[in-house]
């Protein structure tokens, strides 16, 4: 059983982190809403740690702002319970949607825009990785066929902002990704943003490639600085999942303010966070959910 809970924001243009109560302490999970800062409202998912606690039967999260200068507007935040079979991972598609994947496969080759071998750095989810920044290109080739909708699984790390160095390259912004089509030319597939800890990205290509040919051939474009460590490509067919969309019970604002009948539903009532401030945020669960 895996948790995962979904928010829904805008128009506040900003990247929040979200913690868990692990029944001692709040632990960082992952930062959120990145491409919020150039599509306003925007949804997301974020897989929450298996050493959370549901002590009481409740999950515990809290989202802060902790960037200066930016602020967040929430609409809904709802946590999600996953129901799955085993050798199971998820990510997230390029709308902030849940998906499953199972059976990934590394590139054959992958080759940066300066002629460097990259392959080892990117055929396998080890924390060994590409740095990239703006303008900074990977070529990844797949020798596969017959697969009639193949999904691109990249591993990516925001790192923002860059640590130990100051890189001319912006910190904040996306990566794109193309796909080589049946006349040998490159067609845009997508835009994904790296949260800035390490997560998960799945992108569908079956719209882009032909599923006879022996070669998928994909290339990411940095427009800021990033790292990946991982570019497979999932051949199995989409896992099936059950999924419980749960509501919050309780939502306390920083100043002591109750606002859970305002996160509930994405329905416009905004929850506003400045820099300093949170939302502690209580959902009830069945205690083997936080069961591995």
């Amino acid at each position: 059983v895996t948790v995962y809970f979904t928010p829904y924001a805008g128009p506040g243009a900003s990247c929040p982190y979200v913690y868990s109560w692990n029944g001692t302490a709040f632990v960082l999970e992952n930062s959120i809403l990145e491409s919020s800062v150039e599509n306003g409202f925007v949804m997301d998912s974020l897989p929450l740690n298996k050493s959370i606690s549901c002590e009481n039967g409740e999950v515990i999260i809290s989202i802060r702002e902790e960037e200066q200068n930016e602020h967040t507007d929430l609409d809904s935040v709802n946590l999600l319970q996953i129901n799955t079979g085993s050798n199971t991972q998820f990510g997230t598609t390029v709308d902030g949607s849940l998906t499953a994947f199972r059976e990934t496969i590394p590139p054959n080759s992958a080759i940066d825009n300066n002629g460097t071998d990259a392959l080892a750095l990117l055929n396998d989810a080890d924390g060994i990785a590409y740095n990239g920044s703006a303008g900074s290109e990977v070529i990844a080739n797949f020798n596969i066929s017959g697969i009639l909708n193949p999904r691109l699984v990249i591993r990516a790390d925001a790192k923002c902002p860059p640590p130990n160095k100051v890189y001319e390259s912006p910190t904040s912004g996306p990566i794109n990704v193309d796909a080589l089509n049946s006349s040998g030319e490159w067609q845009f597939v997508a835009t994904f943003w790296p949260h800035d800890l390490w997560s998960y990205t799945v992108i569908d290509l079956g719209a882009y490639i032909d599923p006879c040919n022996a070669n998928i051939t994909v290339k990411l474009t940095w427009l800021a600085y990033h790292v990946v460590d991982y570019v497979g490509m999932d051949v199995s067919q989409v896992p099936q999942f059950d999924l419980v969309r749960i509501l919050p019970i309780a939502s306390i604002l920083s100043d002591g303010t109750d606002c859970v009948d305002d996160l509930r539903y994405a329905d416009g009532t905004l929850v506003g966070l400045d820099y300093g401030q949170q939302v502690v945020m209580a959902f009830p669960v069945f205690e083997d959910t936080c069961t591995p």
